[in-house]
């Protein structure tokens, strides 16, 4: 049994204003919630879309890096030949040189080698 509340609400539910108020509330249920979802969506394709161009430039931004690191490293590496190349040559004049007591090395040498120490051509 039914009470007489329930029972007026039933009637009013399947009248044809009942039905037309209920599709339309469940109408704009499903519209308001496709529409919620579709922003969302479209915030959420937005923000990866960011985020590719930030993950894109930061790609950029390493692979000038390692250009300039290889550049450096190659540029410190013909440096370091060249004092060594430097070094082995007033090693080899330093043996040269006769055999005495003293020190073989002049103030000119020890110039070439604090020179050759401080990086100077």
């Amino acid at each position: 049994m039914m009470t007489a509340a329930a029972s007026l609400a039933w009637r009013i539910a399947t009248s044809r204003i009942g039905i037309a108020a209920i599709a339309a509330t469940l109408s704009y249920g499903v519209a308001y919630h496709r529409g919620y979802s579709r922003a969302d969506r479209q915030a959420e394709v937005t923000a990866l879309q960011s985020d590719l161009a930030i993950a894109r430039a930061d790609i950029d931004a390493a692979r000038r890096a390692e250009t300039l690191a290889a550049q450096q490293a190659e540029s410190l590496a013909l440096a370091a030949n060249r004092y060594l190349e430097k070094a082995d040559a007033l090693e080899a004049e330093l043996a040269q040189r006769p055999e005495r007591a003293a020190c073989r090395i002049s103030d000119a040498d020890r110039r070439r080698l604090l020179d050759i120490d401080a990086g100077e051509d």
